[in-house]
């Protein structure tokens, strides 16, 4: 087959720069040429990187791109004009998948494939305009259900195809637990993330819980997806106030450098309030796979993978106090007597379910079905 993929106006493929979307469609892409298809990856140029190139068999072209906005309006707007720059450079091909807003609205042309939907986020209204579309890929079954609810017209296209975990995230055997006391976060520095609420669970632990240190990792620029200034100093300030000994560390968008940040940690804390923002949740799953234990909050995209007590533990983000449910949940695992070791080898386990290899492998079928091999 002729694949062509189209990432969205913001970020650069490879994700030099970080975004979600665009690790699992530079993983798949290569998956797909392993597997004997032909594949160009359309993305935002970047300085660092050349106009066009081959890499590990995937072509690369890359068009003038945008930088993220918070306001929806703009990122919209910026949007439409990439996606008409995006146009032109379309190949003829037999399937077609991007996860831009405006462009499988003008790429009907003939030749240039099946159109599939890539709904990575969690819907918002606009799928009327892609009733047109051969395949809705929704990476969970919370989002898959919202996308029918919202346009009953499309529910029988749409289909669940989750996200993959990039190989190098993977440690191969998990050794004997010998790490630090350390609480992780990786993520938005955002509110919709809970920042505030792991600081404030942090603040409860540290009274009995001694010698131990959160690390969080990710942007708090706007331009990265972060929740600005004003929310980073905020959370600086509550560091303060309450004494906390938590590390802050610049975005790290490398896969093998992350695995090294997820692996020391004791485990991971997930804390988001996004109930129509999370689609997948990638970022535990990640640290499934690095031998890393996880805490998550009640969304229902996170059952796609993690059964509580099982291989991962939930608090209540709901509740009249989610910090005394989230600070049980850390307990857990931070007492002499925890479920630690059993909790993270069942949540590599998990993991190893969402290897490049196997979710390509779904998608693979899924477009041989729409062509009719």
């Amino acid at each position: 087959m002729k694949i062509t993929i189209v990432q969205g106006a913001f970020f650069p493929v490879p994700p030099i720069e970080g975004g979600g979307v665009e690790k699992v469609w530079f993983s798949l892409g290569q998956q797909f040429v392993k597997a004997g298809h032909r594949v160009v990856h359309i993305s935002k140029k970047h300085p660092r990187l050349p106009a066009t190139e081959i890499l590990n068999g995937v072509e690369h072209r890359r068009v003038g791109g945008c930088e993220f906005t918070a306001n929806p309006l703009a990122l919209k707007a910026k949007d439409l004009l990439y996606s008409l720059r995006v146009l032109p450079h379309l190949p003829q091909a037999d399937i077609l998948v991007t996860n831009s807003f405006f462009l499988p609205i003008f790429a009907r042309r003939r030749g240039a494939g099946k159109l599939c939907v890539h709904a990575a986020r969690y819907p918002k209204g606009q799928f009327f305009l892609y009733r047109h579309a051969d395949r809705i890929q929704a990476v969970s079954s919370a989002v898959a259900s919202e996308i029918s609810r919202q346009c009953p017209q499309v529910a029988g296209r749409v289909k669940v195809l989750p996200n993959p975990l990039p190989e190098d995230v993977f440690v191969k055997q998990l050794l004997p637990h010998t790490k630090e006391k350390e609480i992780l976060f990786v993520g938005r520095i955002h509110p919709e993330k809970g920042i505030h609420l792991l600081l404030e669970t942090f603040a409860r632990l540290s009274r009995t819980f001694f010698g131990w240190r959160l690390k969080i990792v990710g942007p708090w620029e706007e331009s990265g997806g972060g929740g600005g200034i004003a929310y980073r100093d905020g959370m600086l300030a509550l560091q303060r106030e309450k004494r906390l000994a938590v590390e802050w560390v610049p975005p790290v968008y490398g896969v093998a450098e992350l695995r090294k940040i997820y692996s020391e940690a004791s485990f991971l804390v997930y804390p988001s309030l996004a109930e129509k923002g999370e689609s997948f949740g990638l970022v535990p799953l990640e640290a499934m796979a690095a031998g890393c234990p996880v805490v998550v909050s009640d969304l229902a995209c996170f059952r796609e993978y993690l059964v509580p007590r099982k291989n991962g533990y939930v608090f209540d983000h709901r509740s009249s106090d989610p910090v005394c449910s989230l600070v049980d949940a850390c307990r857990c695992l931070m007492t002499p007597d925890s479920e630690l070791e059993r909790i993270r080898v069942e949540g590599w386990k998990t993991a190893n379910n969402f290897s490049a290899e196997m979710i390509a492998a779904f998608y693979l079928r899924d477009f041989e079905n729409l062509l009719g091999l």
